[in-house]
């Protein structure tokens, strides 16, 4: 902010220019490894990365959100470059991509590194979709063990200090969070309320203020395309590890956000960078080709 004021001359409404503009770069960056790898689907691309309601409001402000999306479409673009042409520079892309997003939000770095190394790895082989469940198996495996092992590393009670903290910011969309403690049961019992908050939530009531309106239909919109997409699910698109890994990745954060966060107007923010990489790997993933030649025609101006 500091730096946008110096440019701006300390004008708010400049500084929204500033912030965006990476924003939209990132959002760019996502978009052309998406049409390089299927591009009869660019206009469902372009709608799920670009013209989500809840991601445009929330990514557009001067805060981090936006700068998130941007650097995991860089990191995307940088990563599928260097896989298909192996050049320096989509490396050097990579590592700035990565430290950007370090610099921004150093846990969703270090969770993401993983899932870049799958990618990485699966990258030449067949069946990648057995190899990605494998990972999540021994993901899950080493989640809630390692701390038998190692007893200074314990990403359980991590997530449940992380929670313990956003307890100290309970505001009016408070969502009467259960409590996480330190072993599995406490995580199994919780988790379909986490997948309700992170899923469902905002519901809809006649008293809530007219943003809780909006926020739900917005919501409705995200889920009934997510349900639509994973209908029309089709095994060959797997062949791409890139959306298995985005789809992976999204709902583990999807998952990690609905434990720990209690407030819904919080929840709604911060999943909001992680809908589109969860819509853009169910596009990857699906085949909905009526839709996809309607789109063509219509908004390119073919017969």
């Amino acid at each position: 902010m500091t730096f946008a004021n110096i440019l701006s001359l300390g004008n708010q409404y400049v500084n929204v220019i500033i912030y965006n503009v990476p924003f939209f770069i990132g959002q760019l960056f996502l978009y052309k490894t998406c049409y390089q790898l299927q591009p009869e689907k660019k206009w469902l691309y372009v709608f799920v990365i670009f013209l989500i309601p809840s991601v445009l409001f929330w990514c557009s402000g001067i805060h981090k959100d936006g700068w998130v999306l941007a650097a995991f479409g860089a990191i995307v673009y940088s990563m599928n470059g260097y896989l298909h042409h192996r050049t320096y520079k989509y490396l050097l892309g990579l590592v700035v991509s990565l430290f950007f997003l370090f610099i921004v939000r150093y846990f969703y770095m270090i969770t993401l590194l993983p899932v870049l190394l799958l990618w990485a790895f699966t990258y030449s082989r067949k069946n990648k979709l057995r190899y990605f469940a494998m990972a999540l198996l021994l993901t899950s495996l080493v989640f809630f063990n390692i701390h038998r092992v190692i007893p200074a590393l314990n990403p359980m009670k991590m997530i449940q200090s992380r929670q313990h903290e956003f307890f100290g910011y309970i505001g009016y969309s408070d969502m009467k969070t259960p409590k996480l403690e330190n072993h599995f049961n406490s995580y199994l019992q919780n988790l379909p309320s986490a997948l309700n908050h992170v899923f469902l939530q905002p519901v809809i009531i006649s008293d809530a203020p007219l943003k809780y309106q909006i926020s739900f239909l917005d919501n409705l919109l995200i889920l009934l395309l997510m349900g639509v997409l994973m209908f029309h699910f089709k095994r060959k698109n797997t062949s791409e590890g890139l959306f298995i890994a985005l789809f992976l990745y999204a709902i583990s954060i999807y998952i990690f956000i609905g434990y720990t966060i209690p407030n819904c107007g919080a929840l709604v923010r911060y999943k909001s960078e992680f809908t589109v990489l969860l819509l853009v790997s169910l596009v990857g993933l699906s085949e909905w080709n009526a839709v996809n030649h309607y789109l063509n025609k219509k908004l390119s101006g073919t017969k």
